[in-house]
């Protein structure tokens, strides 16, 4: 289902396990007791992803709720970078579907304020410690 990337740095010893995709355990324990009928329409529990940001949660219910019927073309965890100063991030992101258009939420970084960038499977970036290497990737392990 999901892929854990173990990247690191082969300078400063930085390294940032990168989470793809969604976990067989996210699958299981999103399909039960969702905690509100908008959540229950679109088939995920975003409150066990989104633990951090209440407001965010607020948003799509109501994103849900106003553009109804919704589709739910995807939702996972992504690893984000920041163009300007390369600090990363996992992300759990979504892209909903409805008649007049779509939503993605975009993230900004929490050091320069900057838009971030999808980071792909196999893509290196910048080391964020040192800058002076690009991460190299250790391993790539299934995400149960």
């Amino acid at each position: 289902m999901g892929k854990l990337v173990h990247l690191s740095c082969p300078d400063c010893g930085y390294f940032f396990i990168a989470k793809y995709g969604i976990g067989k355990t996210d699958l299981a324990a999103g399909t039960k007791d969702f905690p509100s009928e908008e959540e229950k329409e679109v088939g995920v529990n975003f409150s066990q992803y989104i633990v951090d940001n209440p407001h965010e949660l607020v948003f799509i219910r109501s994103l849900i709720r106003e553009h109804r019927p919704v589709m739910l073309k995807t939702w996972e965890h992504q690893p984000y970078v920041c163009p300007h100063c390369a600090r990363l991030y996992n992300r759990f992101t979504y892209h909903f579907i409805f008649k007049n258009g779509d939503y993605a939420p975009s993230f900004t970084c929490l050091d320069c304020g900057r838009v971030l960038e999808k980071v792909p499977m196999k893509q290196t970036v910048l080391c964020p410690k040192c800058h002076h290497r690009n991460l190299e990737i250790d391993s790539v392990m299934p995400w149960e």
